[in-house]
């Protein structure tokens, strides 16, 4: 039983720290911590029996490279100095993929009579090197199997995370909590035990999208390639672009991240509706804590081009334009504000060798994440410049209709056409939506 596991005596470290600089890396890594789920398992609470499974609970990665930090501890000797009660056992190495069921069994044994099974999971350094790229998104086997067994005994499932960047998370469902501390320095260990046990409220973000499983990726299908050459295809759907543009399923989205409070958006305004050539336009958002702990919620804003124009390359659905950090207390509500110019509506346009953006319409989204928007706001641009527009015989009419340059010329001939058609006995029982598809694919060598 955890409650009945030997209790490890806490380790000291006797090699002199600059304590200050140790107490801002724990504060920085308390900050950066990503709590990814949680169904109620978290904040954990005195007088629970907590059981503390997996060798990262001990040794955990904290760094890419580099001389290990003499400072540096696991989580479970943090709570020993903190004088927690939590059992342990080490149930899979933390430095390679090896399996014991005698360990597994003692493992699934402390869950069972536990209130919380905590386990430590995480790459172990061997599965990463700066010299090679990764091949697979999957955890060491041993710990997958293990997270599962205990999963299917222990409702109460806790998985801390060790990794430097996504993994895969066959069991997610299953679990009731997902803490993502990736490679967090040397206050590492005071940091996870400061957001388990809820000394610390977490408020860091997700900085890319966790896949659901490694072919979903943009670069799958194009890497490693032949072993000389690898194709670089995604263009300008990288990361969240990709997964957005394809209204693809995702384990946890760019932006993601949870509070043990919660917050509420209102209010939500632009100065103006419309933004000149050279002009600017300010976003305000009312946020406030409704919960009953103090926290920090990070405001993010994204454009999404609504213009309709084509744009070389693709149009991507949305674009992070800006984001703020900011901490409120149980009730307290401020109100975060964004400047917003042509530039940051704006893609990199080849022909031009500059940044454009096209004239029309624009949405201003403001969110928790990239999939949890909380106000959309419509803003006009009114913009003069146009890119170079080079016509032949191939071109498009979608392409001609879209430009304002050429946009009458083609309409005085389709008003022309139509006529005809309709003197000549044409039927007209085209829908709109065929007849529109057929307009844009249709080229000036077809339409003569």
């Amino acid at each position: 039983a955890a409650a009945l596991l030997p209790q490890p005596a806490a380790k000291t470290n006797d090699t002199p720290s600059t304590a200050p600089t140790h107490a801002l890396a724990v504060q920085l890594a308390a900050q950066c911590g990503v709590l990814v789920q949680n169904l109620g398992a978290l904040p954990l609470r005195a007088g629970q029996r907590v059981a503390y499974i997996g060798a990262f609970a001990e040794n955990p990665r904290y760094y890419g490279e580099g001389q290990p930090s003499p400072a540096a501890i696991g989580a479970l000797n943090a709570a020993l100095l903190k004088g927690r009660r939590v059992g342990y056992v080490t149930g899979f190495p933390a430095n390679r993929d090896e399996r014991d069921e005698g360990e597994f069994l003692r493992a699934v044994s402390a869950a069972v009579h536990a209130d919380v099974a905590v386990v430590f999971a995480g790459l172990p350094e061997s599965f990463v090197s700066p010299d090679a790229d990764r091949r697979t998104l999957r955890l060491p086997d041993c710990q997958n199997n293990l997270i599962a067994r205990i999963a299917a005994v222990q409702k109460n499932t806790v998985v801390v995370l060790h990794a430097g960047a996504p993994v895969e998370c066959p069991w997610a469902g299953d679990v009731s909590a997902v803490l993502c501390m990736y490679l967090a320095g040397e206050g590492v260990g005071e940091a996870t035990d400061a957001l388990l046990w809820g000394d610390a409220n977490p408020s860091g973000r997700l900085p890319e999208t966790w896949p659901l499983r490694l072919e979903d990726t943009p670069c799958y299908l194009d890497f490693p390639g032949d072993g000389v050459t690898a194709d670089y295809r995604e263009g300008v759907y990288v990361g969240y672009r990709w997964y957005d543009a394809r209204k693809m399923p995702v384990r946890w989205p760019f932006g993601h991240g949870l509070s043990y409070t919660g917050y509420v958006y209102r209010n939500a305004v632009l100065s103006a509706d419309t933004l000149a050539d050279q002009g600017l336009v300010t976003v305000q958002v009312t946020v406030k804590n409704s919960g009953a702990m103090q926290g920090a919620e990070v405001v993010q804003l994204y454009v999404a081009d609504a213009t309709g124009a084509p744009v070389a390359g693709g149009r991507v659905p949305q674009v992070l334009r800006g984001f703020q950090k900011i901490a409120l207390q149980p009730g307290e509500e401020k109100v975060v504000t964004f400047t917003l110019t042509p530039r940051d509506l704006s893609h990199y346009d080849a022909a031009l060798h500059d940044w454009y953006a096209t004239p029309g319409r624009y949405e201003i989204r403001i969110g928790h994440s990239s999939r949890d928007i909380r106000a959309t706001l419509p803003l006009h641009y009114a913009g003069t410049r146009l890119p170079p527009l080079q016509v032949d015989e191939t071109t498009p009419l979608g392409i001609l209709l879209a430009d304002p340059r050429t946009a009458p010329v083609v309409q005085h001939a389709l008003r022309a056409e139509t006529a005809a058609m309709t003197n000549g006995g044409g039927d007209g029982l085209m829908p709109p939506e065929a007849m529109a598809q057929m307009l844009d694919a249709l080229t000036l060598r077809n339409m003569i």
